[in-house]
């Protein structure tokens, strides 16, 4: 896939994953396992984080240590703002260990995409 249409798709991840992180939450149900009331929405940040790092990596035509430096700043900034956002949303709030989860998701991509398999030759 081309440069160009990778930026499309990021655009178009960004548009989602900002909607299902700043969307209204929901009460907690007693009905459901606590272990998934906890898991589930927090394991999902690593995942989540990872594909956008990758897409942001697939969009640029080039890898130097400046761009991955942008690719690293934008990723967690973005992470950062979704989190504090967060505060202002009901059934949502702010949290450290998200945004450590996300460092995760985004390290995680650095180490597939440079040490595993160059994405550009």
């Amino acid at each position: 896939m081309c440069v160009k249409r990778w930026r499309i798709l990021t655009v178009l991840y960004l548009i989602l994953l900002t909607y299902l992180c700043l969307r209204e939450g929901r009460a907690p149900d007693p009905t459901e396992p606590k272990i998934l009331q906890i898991l589930w929405p927090n394991v999902a940040h690593i995942p989540a984080y990872a594909i956008l790092t990758y897409c942001l990596f697939q969009s640029v035509s080039s890898i130097n240590p400046k761009v991955q430096m942008g690719i690293f700043s934008f990723a967690f900034s973005y992470g950062v703002l979704i989190e504090f956002l967060q505060g202002f949303v009901p059934y949502r709030y702010p949290s450290l260990s998200d945004v450590f989860l996300n460092l995760l998701g985004i390290l995680s991509a650095f180490y597939l995409v440079l040490k595993v398999k160059p994405i550009k030759e």
